[in-house]
């Protein structure tokens, strides 16, 4: 429900079917009262219209007369890249709808993954790079997939598979020989086998960012783009959520404006916290506190700016977290 807060003398009073109001006190209603574009009582007809002040009109809305109404959720861990990546493949194990209302099936074998990939190849153009997203190969056991599984989709084409946290991702002989990475790559997270060759799984932003860099950072620089935004939204929509944070944004300036102006729209069903990510400005608080004043004119009802994240961290499921004792279930190495 979205309602414009302009201050009236007024009280509109929907009615529902029901109200599932995640309240064990009274968790059901069949009326909300909503005054100035808050709600104001929750409960029966009785109940809500108890709330007058005398001389206050009240119009009764029927529009979600047949309709459950629940409150909306809030998504605390979010970035605004889950409106990126829907341009690409979904190679997830859990069924999921995109943007556009498309099923897409969950992917429980990795010869499917590669079935999906192939499938997706065979439409690109000869220059475009292939690149999925979602995998998550903790489902498969202790197999890990390597240049062998995506070389039998190309062997003249990069391909990137990022994984689900997008602490890891995949990528074919190709990409590793367009980014420069070899056995003799001296960096962190570049996984090898016994002979020393590189499998193609690489762990973490730093041995990632040559290949971010080669396929143009699409995540951080469309993440801000009014189409990535709309497909945002409408994941949150589908999701019931109302509010959603915006984990680690890289404060551009044109890019903040663009969600400003997006955000503000009646019709975008999502109110957007965003959190500067420190790493900017080298985690100096005081410098990511000046940029944010600059943009503070862009803030509004739909749009807070303010909070700064200042951490470093890892993918648990990927094994690149550092964690408490005991550590790792199966043993693995105390992450990157």
């Amino acid at each position: 429900m979205k309602t414009n807060r302009v201050e009236t003398n007024s009280t509109q009073i929907f009615v529902a079917k029901k109200i599932l109001t995640m309240n064990p006190a009274q968790p059901v209603a069949t009326h909300v009262a909503v005054r100035d574009g808050r709600i104001l009582a929750v409960g029966n007809e009785e109940e809500v219209r108890s709330w007058s002040s005398g001389d206050e009109a009240f119009e009764i809305d029927q529009r979600y007369a047949d309709d459950v109404l629940l409150p909306g959720f809030v998504e605390g861990h979010s970035h605004l890249f889950e409106g990126v990546v829907w341009r690409y493949v979904y190679l997830g194990y859990f069924d999921r709808y995109g943007p556009d209302g498309r099923l897409w099936p969950g992917l429980k074998f990795t010869d499917k993954v590669i079935e999906r990939l192939k499938e997706f190849n065979d439409q690109l153009a000869e220059s475009e790079v292939l690149i999925g997203w979602g995998f998550d190969p903790i489902y498969f056991g202790d197999s890990r997939m390597t240049v062998h599984d995506l070389d039998q989709i190309s062997t003249t084409r990069p391909i990137v598979i990022m994984h689900a946290s997008m602490h890891l991702m995949n990528v074919n002989t190709v990409m590793l020989q367009e980014a420069g990475i070899d056995r003799f790559t001296d960096i962190d997270g570049v996984a090898k086998f016994d002979d020393g060759e590189p499998t193609g799984e690489l762990l973490e932003f730093a041995v990632m960012f040559p290949v971010t860099k080669y396929i143009g950072n699409p995540i951080r620089t469309l993440d801000h783009s009014a189409e990535s935004l709309k497909n945002f939204a409408k994941i949150c929509r589908g999701g019931g959520v109302t509010t959603a944070t915006d984990l680690a944004s890289m404060i551009n300036p044109d890019g903040i404006e663009t969600l400003s102006q997006e955000a503000d729209d009646p019709l975008f069903p999502v109110r957007i916290v965003s959190a500067a990510s420190g790493r900017v400005f080298g985690n100096d608080v005081q410098g990511c506190l000046d940029a944010l004043a600059e943009l503070r004119h862009l803030a509004h009802d739909k749009l807070h700016l303010g909070i700064i994240k200042l951490v470093v961290d890892g993918s648990i499921q990927g094994f690149t977290a550092r964690v408490q004792w005991p550590g790792y279930y199966n043993g693995a190495p105390n992450g990157i």
